[in-house]
């Protein structure tokens, strides 16, 4: 099956800026409060692929801040690194964004929705 398969909502492609913070991490706990400072690739509702000068450990817990250029506007989410690959001169990283609470997902739902041309729509698992 391909990634695009799994996947729980549809990706667009968007640059924006990242302050990822590791809140915890079983294989590298010596990163443990590490902020990297990354690109966006693309964002869903779900997740985001970033791209990283430096690789991030797998199974991390973090904290991610996300800054939208268009609209204006920043967002603060906790999350799973799912995957790390090297790219080229960089790192491509997957992070499963967990559940958001309060008016947040609404908003981050509009936005992205408006990025795809469709309207807001949720994961199923966070309505529960």
């Amino acid at each position: 099956m391909a990634t695009e398969d799994r996947r729980a909502s549809e990706r667009v492609r968007d640059r924006n800026t990242v302050a990822v913070t590791i809140i915890s991490a079983p294989e590298a706990p010596h990163l443990v409060n590490r902020t990297y400072f990354c690109t966006t690739d693309d964002i869903s509702l779900c997740g985001i692929r970033l791209t990283s000068k430096q690789p991030m450990p797998g199974g991390a817990n973090l904290v991610v801040r996300v800054a939208f250029h268009d609209p204006l506007c920043s967002f603060q989410h906790t999350g799973k690194i799912v995957w790390c690959v090297p790219n080229e001169k960089h790192h491509l990283t997957g992070i499963e964004l967990h559940r958001f609470e309060g008016a947040d997902i609404v908003e981050w739902s509009a936005i992205l929705q408006k990025k795809l041309g469709h309207q807001p729509r949720y994961p199923r698992r966070w309505l529960s």
